[in-house]
């Protein structure tokens, strides 16, 4: 009898690529609201880890994780766009901001109101983005 193929673990947690500063994106999206997540709640999307608040609302991303999962990996579309040759920078979530339902982080306030001011210049974009590519900065 053929023995089953074992699962792959399930890829162990790792806070260096957290995104959100551990806030819940799906209580962010739904209710506009900044709620910390737990570890126990966290879910690795595209390299990116999210932590959440609850089995349901790891079921609620799980389900449709580009609605509620940032942008550009959590990358500054306004440097992504404006500069493709420096390395990729992800945004704070103090300057982070809703477009069509969408999450977006920049680095700046200034960023920020440049994408607000034409938004879809940004969005429409192509961008191929590796976890390699991205530099984090430290403040």
């Amino acid at each position: 009898e053929p023995s089953p193929v074992p699962t792959p673990p399930a890829p162990a947690y790792s806070p260096k690529n957290l995104l959100l500063d551990g806030y819940s994106p799906v209580t962010l999206l739904k209710d506009k609201k900044w709620v910390k997540g737990t570890e126990q709640f966290a879910v690795e999307h595209e390299g990116m880890w999210y932590l959440l608040t609850s089995a349901e609302e790891v079921k609620t991303f799980k389900s449709k994780p580009a609605k509620y999962a940032a942008q550009f990996l959590g990358c500054d579309p306004v440097l992504l766009w404006e500069d493709p040759k420096v390395p990729a920078v992800r945004g704070i979530t103090k300057y982070a901001a809703f477009y069509d339902d969408q999450l977006y982080l920049f680095l700046t306030k200034e960023n920020r109101d440049t994408f607000k001011s034409s938004p879809d210049k940004y969005i429409h974009s192509r961008v191929v983005l590796d976890l390699d590519q991205i530099e984090s900065v430290t403040r």
